[in-house]
């Protein structure tokens, strides 16, 4: 069986407690348990869950047009592929602990903990991440055209990561990074410091192309960088 969650825009289905008076955790959630088929889910509220969605199948998961609010978690699947497309993410602990996929044209904001890489390859493109205690942390791959602003940390990469053309700006760090492509890119007014690469050890970055400026301190260098071509 295949579970087909297709909303529209003036009439989205709603996935909820019953309670008049929900809070952040208050049911479970869903548990794709098995199949070989991937469910859809389209012009869907996801509110006060546990884990929203909860899974161990290996399938690629595909979720549009959906608005993820108040939940402790709304998606726990390590193992999982995603492609998220054209969704807002507020207000819960944790927006997504997935393994690989696409995440584009969203808004993660308010947020404790924003994306959380736990596998292979991610793309977050066109993204405005935002507000959030943490925006994007351990992701490897491709983080592409992304509005990343006003978090505690804006980026966190984890090695064989290309940055490019994101503005990363008034955050606290604007990005963690140690081994990665950074390019292209507005690094700017972030309290602490724009780029920090003081834990990287020996994984030296590539920046390049990059107006750094106006940050509590520039890059924070443990590591040796590749610093060409920047303002």
């Amino acid at each position: 069986a295949q579970l087909i969650a297709a909303g529209t825009s003036s009439a989205p289905i709603t996935f909820t407690s019953n309670s008049s008076s929900p809070t952040k955790g208050i049911y479970a959630g869903i548990y794709l348990n098995g199949g070989t088929i991937p469910p859809v889910f389209n012009f869907c509220n996801f509110w006060y869950a546990d884990r929203t969605i909860l899974t161990n199948n290996n399938y690629t998961l595909n979720i549009k047009n959906s608005n993820i609010i108040s939940n402790n978690f709304f998606m726990q699947a390590i193992y999982l592929n995603v492609n998220i497309d054209s969704c807002i993410f507020k207000y819960n602990n944790e927006t997504m602990q997935v393994g690989s996929g696409i995440v584009s044209n969203c808004r993660i904001t308010k947020n404790q903990s924003g994306i959380v890489q736990e596998g292979n390859t991610f793309i977050v493109k066109n993204c405005i991440i935002d507000s959030n205690q943490v925006g994007l942390s351990q992701i490897i791959g491709s983080v592409l055209n992304c509005t990343i602003k006003y978090n505690g940390i804006g980026l966190g990469c984890a090695r064989a990561t290309t940055v490019d053309n994101c503005i990363i700006i008034s955050n606290q760090t604007g990005l963690f990074a140690g081994g990665d492509t950074i390019k292209n890119s507005v690094i700017e007014s972030n309290s602490i410091v724009g780029i920090d690469h003081s834990d990287a050890y020996d994984f030296g970055n590539t920046i390049y192309n990059c107006q750094i400026r106006y940050n509590g301190n520039g890059i924070n260098e443990f590591g040796i960088d590749i610093i060409t071509k920047n303002n």
